[in-house]
């Protein structure tokens, strides 16, 4: 009995054995788990760590790129803007879609100070483009040979100019924003006017003429001669000139203004309604509807202190186009200059007036007329004539003398017709000089001289009621039939 409890408690002292083994086995192997698992955790952080740190090493790489690029854009930036004077706004595409007056007068509108300033600057922006079309339609001239180009040509310029003024009342009512004001009110034609209206309506005009120009451009390319755009040099100086506030005239008082609108209005309603200019002579006129087409200007042209009127007559035929300009002294209005429409006027008193009609072999100068303002009569005196005679294209004028190379100096191959005196008219080779000559007569009139920009306006009833004359009532008799 003894021997069997001793063995049952061997047997029992051997289970609990086995139990703590198993016992200390789990313990261990949880404890090895640990370690395992923070061997694990510590790997993870280290990778983690390890990739924090690649991530901050990528982005400082990245904002190092970044910053380099930012400055490679702004270093660009600054070689753009100084390309802009530089470029060569030759380029027709280029000048197509970017160009040196809209880039310059943008920028300096934006800074111009006081507003005065910034009222010249958007006549001046109107002035540039009216030039450059003008100067476009010019250049084109040249090439119209045939009745059929030179009606056509003429029919664009009248009606160019002419379809502002029919959408000028619109955009003048967006403006002014007069729409809630009756028709019929006497206030209608000059309301809100004040605070650079007009100045604003005269860069709109300008936008419309850089229309105008953007139609012409890509064709430019297509013609013999190089047409020349106006330079970034030459708009600065113009800037210059306009912010610079040289001009200087003499101030009438503002009862001689009103009195010389007064009777300008009332020669317009003559011209608008009969066709009748100021000395009684007959325009060619149709109708009203077709006058409404020309144009007129008011403005000190002449430089001697009173505004001047200016009648640009355009839509008719041919031999009907002229361009007037009249004065105002002593309750008369007289004639100062008439001529071809299209009349650049310079500050220092001249007008040239380049002629309808080309002269074959007349490539290098267009014949144009030099007309001085005298002032003791009050009226622009006739100067000369002046073209070119290129031997390249004419070796033998029209009269069969053959181009006299013994007077082209400078061999190159163009000389030049100064003619004072009509009777000689076109080709008295004793009239002909070498291009020294030329430029020495030329520039002793027009030496330092600035062309002046002049804003023309529609002939139509509202322009004409803001001058301060009332229309008139013209019976116009129904046609017979």
């Amino acid at each position: 009995m003894k021997k069997v409890f001793e063995r049952k408690e061997k047997s029992i002292i051997a289970v609990l054995i086995c139990i703590i083994a198993l016992l200390l086995v789990v313990i261990f192997a949880d404890e090895a788990d640990s370690v395992v698992a923070d061997a694990d955790t510590d790997t993870v952080y280290a990778e983690a760590e390890s990739k924090t740190v690649d991530i901050e090493t990528v982005e400082s790489s990245v904002e190092v790129e970044e910053t380099a690029v930012q400055e490679t854009q702004e270093t660009e930036v600054v070689e753009e803007s100084q390309e802009v004077q530089t470029k060569d706004w030759g380029s027709f595409t280029q000048y197509y879609m970017d160009n040196p007056i809209d880039n310059i007068l943008s920028e300096q509108i934006a800074k111009a100070s006081p507003e005065v300033a910034v009222r010249d600057l958007q006549e001046l922006y109107k002035a540039l483009w009216y030039e450059e079309y003008d100067g476009m339609l010019e250049h084109i001239r040249k090439y119209c040979i045939y009745e059929e180009e030179q009606e056509n040509w003429s029919r664009f310029y009248t009606e160019a100019e002419s379809s502002y003024e029919e959408l000028r009342p619109l955009i003048k009512n967006l403006m002014l924003e007069t729409f809630d004001v009756p028709s019929d009110s006497p206030e209608k034609a000059t309301w809100g006017w004040g605070s650079g209206t007009a100045s604003r309506l005269a860069m709109q005009e300008g936008m419309y003429y850089r229309n105008l120009c953007m139609l012409l451009v890509p064709f430019m390319n297509n013609l013999d001669e190089k047409y020349e755009f106006i330079t970034v040099d030459e708009i600065m100086k113009r800037v210059e000139e306009t912010t610079s506030g040289e001009t200087v005239v003499e101030e009438i008082a503002d009862s001689e203004v009103e009195e010389a609108r007064m009777a300008y209005g009332e020669a317009l309603w003559d011209v608008l309604q009969r066709g009748i200019l100021p000395d009684g002579r007959q325009l060619d006129w149709v109708a009203e509807s077709s006058a409404k087409q020309n144009s007129f200007a008011i403005s000190d042209i002449d430089r001697d202190g009173k505004e001047e009127l200016m009648i640009r007559w355009k839509n008719a035929a041919v031999a009907g186009m002229v361009e007037i300009v009249y004065g105002y002294d002593d309750g008369t209005i007289f004639q100062e200059l008439a001529h071809w429409p299209g009349m650049v006027y310079y500050n220092n008193g001249m007008v040239v007036v380049s002629h309808f009609r080309g002269q074959h072999g007349a490539d290098t100068v267009w014949p144009y007329d030099l007309y001085c303002y005298d002032e003791e009569e009050d009226v622009y005196q006739y100067i000369a004539t002046a073209l070119s005679w290129d031997k390249a294209t004419l070796e033998k004028n029209e009269d069969g003398f053959l181009f006299p190379d013994e007077l082209d100096l400078d061999g190159d191959g163009v000389l030049y017709y100064i003619l004072t005196d009509f009777s000689v008219w076109p080709f008295d080779v004793k009239c002909l000089v070498d291009k020294a000559e030329y430029e020495k007569w030329r520039s002793s009139y027009m030496d330092g001289a600035k062309e002046m920009s002049v804003t023309y306006q529609s002939i139509i009833d509202q322009n004409i009621s803001e001058l301060g004359y009332p229309k008139p009532f013209v019976f116009v008799p129904e046609p017979k039939g």
